[in-house]
């Protein structure tokens, strides 16, 4: 009975130091330029356009 608490005390601090390494911390700053950003917001448009065109046609 001891060794299976010692074993799952381990298993529970190895998975614990797995999340706390694999931690991904956000940051301020800009990842992408003006440029880019705004390239992503047209396609977006367009692709928000085509579904619209798209219900428009089939009546969905």
């Amino acid at each position: 009975m001891r060794k299976k608490i010692i074993i799952a005390s381990i298993l529970v601090l190895i998975i614990g130091m797995l999340f706390i390494v694999n931690s991904v911390y956000a940051t301020e700053a800009k990842v992408i330029d003006k440029e880019t950003e705004s390239k992503i917001i047209e396609l977006k448009e367009n692709a928000s356009n085509s579904l619209e065109d798209y219900k428009e046609k089939y009546r969905i």
